[in-house]
């Protein structure tokens, strides 16, 4: 019989975090974490000693992000079948697409899809967690960290027995929250501050305000399992309810999409882009270490004096120009009786070129160029042929980006699902007619039950040099004959590097011109 009670739900907490503790998955997150944003010196290699670092890890993990990241997602839902009232599936598909694009915009997700992938390129997955309030759907990314599984060897989201979602929140707020759900003060008061902050990544994660009882903190957990094919979700502290064990009738997936950076077999995490560029990293710095203490020590002169004639403070003067210097001693014959340099001793070279060349082994064989990273010159390449070899290089990204696609298509199913479980009878859909005046439609609810959908994810790129490209292709057009200046402007995306906007006010002009008249002008863009 599975038990739902505070106390059993902590057990599998701890049995979740032990796990992962034996396995050194949280100390590794806090490591790729650091090393990411540059805190590359924590274990002190020399001492107390540092030094500068040449962050090359953070170098190829943004660079990969952002070739992912640029890519533009829109989700398509098609009929499973045409069998039987095609038109008005056709029109019902219409209408889910259109609600999809409004809750992308709605969700932020053009943003929150970077935070996603940078997140899993770091720590090896992230997950997001969808939920309703009474403004509608919400959103939240979970940290690898932050979530548990009851089965730690499947990477399948819907397979697994239960999950638990972590956070931190006031303890204020979690008892407001078990009063409003009808709990009494006896399991009120049992919700007390803890320092649970093991599972949390990151030093300010870790350090919380300590003035003042309103600032105190507990570690909440969101236990979400099925039974009898339906999603159920309860919320504890480690001795108390939060909210009661509830079904949630109709839905069948967790509402939780998952988004690996690479498949690590056997596991229900990811393997990170950071963790293998680590001691490479590392080596790198402490090169550089070496190299400038060589220099420190070596690569400059040193003073050598007669201390009996010159004392310290009068060897430090030489540095100051017109300085006066006293002697002890005035029967000297010449200056380099009292004080002379010694020479540097010459610094192997190969301690100096050791690092570039580890720099570029390492971003080459992390599957980095110049043309990938941007340094190519556009002037002095096409767009096409800039893009050939951008798509060249971004050819082991591919598994990357089928993963996004599924993190997205997996997000399109959730999404269809809370439609069902939480929309009203008729969920309205705001759409724009030909003259761009809003309409309402609605989608009947039972019709979401009723049919089976098919999701398809188009992708389409929308870096610089692609828009680039289909510039340089429209002015090729024009330049040849092959279309109008009117045709070309028309052409144009609303936000390329030729300015649309005033294009088609010459355009606009010239055509009032032509007939005599200056009459209202008719805005021809938004």
């Amino acid at each position: 019989m599975i038990r739902n009670d505070p106390e059993s739900i902590y057990r599998q907490y701890l049995a979740g975090v032990d796990y992962l503790t034996r396995n050194n998955f949280y100390d590794n997150c806090e490591q790729n974490y650091n090393f990411y944003i540059g805190k590359q010196w924590e274990r002190e290699y020399f001492g107390t000693e540092k030094t500068p670092s040449y962050n090359i890890i953070k170098n190829i993990v943004d660079y990969k992000v952002s070739s992912i990241a640029q890519k533009g997602f829109s989700i398509v839902y098609s009929p499973s079948s045409l069998r039987g009232d095609r038109e008005k599936k056709a029109a019902l598909c219409e209408l889910l697409n259109i609600n999809a694009s409004r809750a992308w915009e709605k969700l932020k997700m053009d943003k929150h899809i970077w935070d996603i992938i940078l997140d899993g390129a770091v720590f090896g997955s992230s997950y997001a967690y969808f939920y309703t309030d009474e403004t509608g759907m919400k959103m939240n990314i979970i940290d690898s960290a932050n979530i548990l599984f009851g089965d730690e060897q499947k990477n399948d989201i819907q397979s697994q027995p239960y999950i638990l979602i972590l956070s931190r929140e006031a303890v204020s707020s979690l008892r407001e929250q078990a009063r409003k759900n009808g709990y009494d003060e006896g399991n009120i008061t049992n919700i007390t501050p803890d320092e649970e902050t093991r599972v949390f990544v990151g030093e300010n994660a870790k350090r919380e305000l300590e003035n003042g009882d309103e600032n105190e903190k507990c570690l909440s957990i969101l236990k979400l399992y099925k039974k009898d094919g339906e999603v159920h979700a309860v919320r504890v502290t480690k001795n108390a309810y939060i909210m009661p064990e509830v079904k949630i009738a109709g839905m069948k997936n967790y509402p939780v999409c998952r988004f690996a950076w690479k498949e690590d077999k056997g596991s229900a995490r990811g393997l990170s882009e950071v963790f293998p560029l680590i001691d490479n990293q590392v080596e790198i710095n402490k090169s550089l270490f070496r190299l400038l203490s060589g220099i420190r020590q070596f690569a400059f002169p040193h003073v050598v004096y007669d201390s009996a004639v010159l004392s310290r403070d009068g060897v430090e003067k030489l540095s100051t120009v017109g300085s006066s210097i006293a002697l002890n001693n005035m029967k000297m014959q010449k200056i380099d009786d009292v004080i002379g340099y010694m020479q540097p001793s010459a610094i192997n070279p190969i301690a100096g070129n050791i690092i570039p060349q580890m720099i570029e082994l390492t971003t080459s064989l992390a599957g980095t160029s110049e043309a990938s990273l941007g340094t190519v010159n556009p002037e002095n390449a096409s767009g096409a042929a800039i893009i050939a070899v951008r798509d060249a290089a971004e050819i082991p990204l591919n598994r990357h980006v089928a993963s996004l696609r599924q993190f997205v298509e997996d997000m399109a199913e959730v999404w269809l699902e809370m439609m069902f479980v939480y929309g009203e009878d008729e969920i309205e859909v705001v759409v724009s007619d030909d003259g761009g005046m809003p309409e309402i439609k609605y989608i009947p609810r039972e019709d979401l039950g009723r049919y089976v959908f098919d999701i398809r994810i188009d992708i389409s790129s929308s870096s610089p040099f692609s828009k680039y490209a289909r510039e340089e292709a429209l002015s090729k057009l024009f330049l040849s004959g092959a279309i109008t200046f009117e045709e070309y402007a028309e052409s144009l995306d609303d936000d390329s590097a030729s300015p649309k906007g005033k294009l088609m006010d010459i355009i606009y002009k010239r055509s009032a011109s032509a007939v005599g008249f200056e009459g209202e002008k008719v805005p021809v863009t938004e």
